[in-house]
C-alpha cells in the first residue's frame, strides 16, 4: 500500500501510527508533499527520519516542517533546527511542542522580536521596542529607526 498509485492511500499509510518504520523509509522520498507531511505527523516515526524530513528547506516543504515541529517524537535537536527555520510560521509552531526547551523557546522569541523590530510596520516596531525581552543592542539600533 505504501507504493500504491493513489497518493491518498499512501497518505493514509504514512499517517497511521501502526505502520512499520521500514515502510516509513519507503514514504520518505514520496513525490507527494502531502504524504511526506503525513509521515512527519506520525508519532511513531523514528527521530532520525523526522530529522531528515525537517531538513527539507524548500519553500514547498513548509507543511512538512510544520508537521515535524508539532510531532511529539521531535527531539530537542530537531526543534532547535526548526527554531532557526526561514519560515516564521515554522519557528512559531516549535513553541507549541511540549518538548521545546526553555533555550529553544527563548531563541524563537528573540528571533521574533528582532524581526518585529526591523519590520517596516511601525506598529510591530513599537511592540518590539516596548517588549521587556528585547535585547539592549537591538533597542539601541531601534531608537535610531525612522519609525
Amino acid at each position: 500500500m505504501a507504493e500504491d498509485d493513489d497518493p491518498k492511500i499512501r497518505l493514509l499509510v504514512a499517517q497511521n501510527p501502526a505502520t512499520p518504520r521500514t515502510v516509513h523509509q519507503l514514504l520518505e522520498l514520496d513525490d507527494s508533499q502531502h504524504v511526506r507531511a503525513a509521515l512527519a505527523r506520525n508519532p511513531n516515526i523514528s527521530p532520525k527520519l523526522l530529522l531528515t524530513l525537517a531538513r527539507d528547506y524548500t519553500w514547498s516543504a513548509v507543511p512538512i516542517r510544520l508537521a515535524a515541529a508539532l510531532n511529539p517524537a521531535a527531539t530537542p535537536e530537531i526543534l532547535a533546527l526548526l527554531a532557526q527555520d526561514q519560515a516564521s510560521l515554522v519557528r512559531q509552531t516549535v513553541g507549541q511542542n511540549p518538548q521545546a526547551t526553555a533555550e529553544i523557546l527563548d531563541h524563537v522569541r528573540q528571533r521574533a522580536l528582532i524581526e518585529a523590530l526591523y519590520a517596516l510596520d511601525p506598529w510591530l516596531h513599537m511592540l518590539a521596542l516596548g517588549h521587556p525581552a528585547t535585547q539592549i543592542e537591538h533597542l539601541i539600533k531601534g531608537v535610531n529607526s525612522p519609525w
